[in-house]
Order: C-alpha cells, then sequence, then structure tokens
C-alpha cells in the first residue's frame, strides 16, 4: 500500500500562524476537537481533507496558503489572507466607493500612476485625463472611525488607441487620517483576482436586489 505523501512545512505553518494570531496550538485543538498529539505528526503525515480544512478557515488563510509552501508571512501578508477568506464566506460586506476625494487619491497615486509609465514605457502626464486610470472599480469596507479598506482594480487599454483590450492591475490600500496607504500585493494578484471576483459579485447582487425590492414602490 503506497503511503500518503507528507507535508514537511504544514505544522511549522501552523505554528507560525498561531504565533501571529496570538494562541497557541493547543487552543487551536481544543477549540477544533482535533487531539494535540494528531496535529504534532504533521510535519510527518498528512491531515485529512476535512482537518485541513478546518484548521485553514479557523486561522482565516486559503488552504493553499497553509500547505503549498513553507510560510514567511509579513503581517499585512496575514491581514491580506483573511480580508480575502472573510470576503468568499460573506463576512465581510464591499461597497462601491462614492468618496470623490478616494477616488482622485487613487488615481494620482504613485502606483498607479507607475502602472502607465512601465506599462506603455510612456510617462503618465502624457495621457489626457479622460484617458488615465480607466478603473474597473473602487470598493471600499468602511469602519465607523471614518477608516477603510479600499481595494481598486484598475483598468488600461493595451495601448493607450485601444479601447476594447485590457491589462488589469489590482491594489489595495488603508485609508485612515485621510491619506491612504498602500499595501503592496504585487506577490498576491492571483488572490486578488478572486478578490475582485467575489466583490464585484456581491456588489452587483446588492444592486439588482434592491432594484428589485425598490421596483413596486
Amino acid at each position: 500500500m503506497k503511503e500518503k505523501e507528507s507535508i514537511p512545512f504544514l505544522l511549522d505553518n501552523i505554528r507560525y500562524l498561531c504565533r501571529m494570531r496570538k494562541i497557541t496550538i493547543h487552543k487551536l485543538a481544543y477549540d477544533l476537537e482535533i487531539p494535540v498529539s494528531t496535529i504534532s505528526k504533521w510535519n510527518f503525515t498528512t491531515p485529512s481533507v476535512l482537518y485541513a480544512l478546518k484548521v485553514a478557515k479557523y486561522l482565516d488563510v486559503q488552504l493553499e496558503t497553509l500547505c503549498d509552501t513553507s510560510l514567511e508571512m509579513k503581517e499585512y501578508d496575514l491581514f491580506i489572507e483573511s480580508l480575502i477568506t472573510k470576503t468568499q464566506s460573506n463576512e465581510v460586506c464591499w461597497n462601491l466607493n462614492t468618496d470623490d476625494a478616494i477616488t482622485n487619491s487613487i488615481k494620482w497615486h504613485e502606483k498607479v500612476t507607475a502602472n502607465v509609465e512601465n506599462f506603455y514605457s510612456r510617462p503618465w502626464d502624457e495621457f489626457k485625463d479622460e484617458a488615465y486610470g480607466s478603473f474597473g472599480g473602487i470598493y471600499i469596507l468602511k469602519k465607523n472611525d471614518d477608516s477603510a479598506v479600499v481595494f481598486a482594480h484598475q483598468q488600461e487599454p493595451y495601448t493607450p488607441e485601444d479601447e476594447e483590450r485590457f491589462h488589469d492591475f489590482y491594489h489595495l490600500f488603508l485609508y485612515y487620517d485621510k491619506r491612504l496607504h498602500y499595501i503592496d500585493c504585487s506577490k498576491k494578484e492571483t488572490l486578488l483576482k478572486a478578490i475582485q471576483k467575489q466583490v464585484h459579485t456581491d456588489v452587483e447582487e446588492k444592486k439588482n436586489k434592491e432594484f428589485i425590492e425598490s421596483f413596486f414602490d
């Protein structure tokens, strides 16, 4: 009988994420009703899919993040993982941004303008305003204290003259003290595509629901 392949860094990843979350392995095991002795073997044996999914959900990360590679995550990386998993499980609700100040700040943000310069090999100020920074959507996850997470889906034509084909860029900002603070997501484009799809779907469904509910008013 062929033995299961182990994931040699799985237990190390779980320990690392527990430290980041300021919880112990024993608490994780207790909360998930998994014996500590079982978890302690996971660098040498492969857990069941059910156990792996439970641990990933508990730690607010994608299953692939937990199992695919040894983790050396920064604080923001963990924040982004949590944001994506909570979005996909509908634990947080995004809305279309309606704040012109935020829209204008994003449009002229150095990371956004850099996309234009790098993509076209031309300075961004050569483009007319109406031809620059054609966003696919700016979404906001707002807190009560005027702070927020802002997710921007930027689309640029393949060439300045091409209005049919677009290249996609994704940006994530923290907004507080009336300023945008950029989070570097350059290594997480695949995950940000997933959040873009989910956020867009949620917003469109909300608009459709509001339309249906108001139709006969």
